[in-house]
């Protein structure tokens, strides 16, 4: 049974639970004798009834303050457990992810080297940069983007700096220590997917 969409209501009105949970707290246990001061120390049949409604309004907003306080924890475990298994499944596949790397993945990853960046504007929809956000590779700043004449958005991408050393390492290593600059630019010129030369159109255009 999926208690989400209970918890979610609730969640909009924590405020007002926790304020009557601790009204009729103080009510119902009459902490500092606040049932004389308030008419309910009398034993009449009325504030009986009135006292026992006080009881119930207090047992009703303390079990909703628990269902959300173990809706809350449980998330957190949750999200928690979620983020460790996404970092051990990362680490585990990253070496192989770095070694099957296509060469036009290559070439975005240089742009970040050509520009001495963390940060450089990419096509989000673009198949390369899709898989290198997904390896990890590449992080989005932001939801943000440019509209490019070709139909293509270009986002703020950043290179992941957890593992930057480790990818520049390896591509230093693919064409020598020195980045020889005739090789680099004559793979460049054979694997670069056609939507960077527009980016750097557009963004003379725009003058970002």
């Amino acid at each position: 049974m999926d208690i989400k969409p209970f918890t979610d209501i609730l969640s909009k009105f924590n405020s007002l639970l926790f304020a009557v949970f601790a009204s009729t707290g103080v009510i119902t246990f009459d902490i500092f004798s606040i049932k004389e001061k308030i008419g309910l120390s009398e034993t009449s049949e009325l504030v009986k009834l009135i006292g026992l409604g006080i009881g119930i309004l207090w047992l009703l907003s303390g079990f909703c303050l628990l269902i959300l306080l173990v809706e809350f924890i449980c998330s957190s475990l949750k999200n928690r457990y979620l983020e460790w298994s996404s970092n051990k499944y990362f680490k585990n596949n990253f070496k192989n992810n770095l070694n099957s790397l296509s060469n036009k993945e290559i070439v975005i990853l240089l742009q970040y080297l050509e520009e001495d960046a963390n940060t450089i504007w990419l096509p989000i929809d673009a198949p390369e940069v899709i898989r290198l956000l997904n390896n990890r590779f590449l992080i989005l700043e932001s939801n943000e983007g440019r509209n490019m004449s070709n139909g293509m958005i270009i986002c703020l991408l950043s290179i992941n700096t957890e593992v930057k050393d480790e990818i520049f390492n390896h591509i230093t290593e693919k064409f020598g220590e020195s980045l020889n600059r005739d090789i680099v630019n004559n793979f460049i010129r054979r694997h670069q997917p056609s939507y960077l030369i527009s980016i750097k159109e557009h963004k003379q255009l725009w003058k970002i």
